[in-house]
């Protein structure tokens, strides 16, 4: 006999009130105040130094995937969109502390429409344990006197049932009707252009696109152009000219958001298909010169070990277990063909360079060139302490501790100054060896290219070289056709800000798969991160970045395979 659990987990809910929805007191209440619960100016303009556009549209996107992943109810995110810009519409805000601001938000959403809310646990999870649970609840009471409270915004979703009630529809295509309109009213919440349009027009104008693009029977001629703008602005007292340009808005945003995610699918087929090969930077104009840029943190000393602060001012030589995580990273760069070789200036960190370069097997008399621009953050006087003593002080000094500068120490905004300047001086020397190749001929270049065969060209070592390309096939993806490879050695908290400066600052274009709160989380020793960069000739500035990816640490396991 066998026995069967068919009992399912189910949130009771409240079926339909009809006192509610057929009466017309409750949308005229609904459109009366809904104003009130708008930002009041465009922020960015006005209130907000720090922070861009492109950035909300960052954490909007983090805060809808965490949202997705919990199954919270589809009112939780564009309520916690409203708290978040009506909050930076009086605020001005770090843009350090958006995620921890997007993560109150949510929290506040998830309390009022979840039978069963998030926690503030689970939400500093989603953000890779950059904040912690008190930093949440201290920000929730600062985000809750600035909303003064008012918490029950009126958003789009109040008005998808009063809509689709008034509108002659089949019953058979309501569901999917309110699915597409809860995406369109989803999508709208992700861009600003729509964070001052009254909740009913976005909710009237997605219902109309999803009614559009549903395409039902050619007999209802009353839900076809004109007839349904017309009906829809009657329900919501809308203008007919202003709900037109909604509705194509929001049509013009979703094919807009459909195309990347068709290129991005592109982008995936020709790397698996073409070694990686990267269709933003291969559609660069031919006046710029793809580079390979690998970023690697150094292996562990024993202060890391002891999870003792380092910095600049105690430099410690690289443990044992350090000196094997920089063996194996050296094995899984050894058929990269480098040529440039950066590192910052301090021992652990020119330890970790020389031992890759010795392991490999095309460039073992490149010059390592050794730059101050890359050494570790300055923790001032919290260096050789334990970590927790920092946490403690910033804790003490009411800041969050990535975020906080010890007495001494340096500011983030002096790293990533550091950051940039790297990055101008290697996009200059990018330009200037393309002009030294372009005198010299193709002729150098093709070598270059070709050679990477000829290390398999003999029998006796066909078979190794094929299996170890098998195994560092990731090594090599997308590599072979580059000009340009540069590696470059430095430390974990500069590594995190040179990759917010290439994602926020530069806009890299970051792969469908990569999580925001993966991109901002901490690199393990000898971690690595990859870009592919294309520099304009002319200027040698604003250069194209393509993630391939970022603190990845799966090569640990190659060492003991093929040492």
């Amino acid at each position: 006999m066998e026995l069967f659990c068919c009992e399912v987990d189910t949130v009771r809910r409240a079926g339909p009130d009809p006192n509610l929805l057929y009466d017309d007191r409750v949308l005229l209440n609904l459109l009366t105040i809904e104003e009130r619960f708008l930002p009041q100016c465009s922020y960015f303009k006005c209130v907000q130094k720090d922070i861009q556009p492109f950035m909300r549209r960052m954490v909007a996107t983090w805060m809808l995937e965490v949202c997705e992943e919990q199954k919270c109810e589809e009112e939780v995110f564009p309520l916690a969109m409203n708290y978040l810009d009506r909050f930076l519409a009086v605020v001005p805000t770090r843009k350090c502390n958006l995620q921890l601001l997007g993560a109150v938000c949510m929290f506040l959403a998830s309390k009022l429409k979840e039978t069963c809310p998030l926690t503030a646990e689970k939400l500093c999870i989603y953000t890779d344990n950059s904040i912690k649970p008190q930093e949440l609840l201290e920000w929730e009471l600062v985000v809750l006197g600035k909303l003064k409270w008012n918490l029950a915004a009126v958003t789009p979703h109040d008005f998808i049932e009063h809509i689709v009630k008034k509108l002659p529809l089949p019953s058979d295509k309501l569901p999917l009707i309110r699915k597409h309109a809860q995406t369109f009213i989803a999508l709208c919440a992700t861009d600003f252009n729509f964070a001052m349009y009254p909740p009913s027009m976005i909710a009237t104008g997605s219902v109309g696109a999803a009614i559009c693009g549903l395409q039902l029977d050619d007999g209802e001629r009353t839900l076809w152009g004109d007839n349904l703008t017309d009906l829809l602005a009657k329900i919501t007292n809308t203008e007919v000219d202003c709900l037109k340009a909604c509705q194509e808005q929001i049509e013009s945003v979703l094919v807009s958001n459909l195309r990347q995610v068709r290129q991005q699918q592109q982008q995936q087929q020709q790397q698996q298909q073409q070694g990686g090969g990267s269709k933003a930077v291969e559609e660069l104009d031919q006046a710029a010169t793809p580079t390979d840029v690998r970023d690697i943190n150094l292996g562990e000393t024993r202060y890391n070990k002891e999870k003792l602060l380092q910095g600049q001012g105690v430099d410690a030589p690289l443990s044992e277990n350090g000196l094997r995580q920089a063996e194996a990273a050296g094995v899984y760069l050894r058929d990269v063909r480098f040529t440039n070789v950066f590192s910052s200036d301090l021992q652990r960190a020119k330890q970790t360079a020389s031992i890759i370069v010795a392991h490999n097997s095309h460039c073992p008399g490149i010059k390592i060139v050794c730059d101050p621009k890359l050494r570790e953050r300055s923790f001032g006087i919290a260096e050789g302490k334990p970590v927790k003593d920092m946490k403690n002080m910033a804790k003490a000094a009411g800041q969050q501790c990535p975020h906080f500068t010890p007495p001494g120490g340096e500011t983030e905004e002096q790293v990533q100054s550091r950051v940039k300047d790297f990055m101008d001086s290697l996009c200059q020397q990018i330009v200037a060896q393309h002009a030294l190749q372009c005198s010299q001929g193709k002729e150098g270049l093709e070598t270059a290219h070709n050679s990477l065969g000829d290390t398999c060209g003999s029998s006796s070592s066909a078979t190794n070289c094929s299996e170890l390309h098998e195994a560092f096939a990731d090594a090599l993806d997308g590599a072979v056709d580059l000009q340009v490879h540069v590696l470059v050695v430095s430390h974990g908290t500069y590594m995190r800000n040179m990759v917010k400066y290439l994602v926020e600052d530069l806009q890299c274009t970051l792969p469908q798969s990569l999580t925001m709160s993966h991109v901002f989380s901490a690199c393990p020793n000898t971690g690595m991160c990859r870009f592919r960069i294309a520099v304009d000739h002319s200027t040698g500035l604003s250069p194209c970045v393509d993630c391939v990816f970022i603190n990845r640490n799966d090569h640990f396991g190659s060492l003991d395979k093929h040492e």
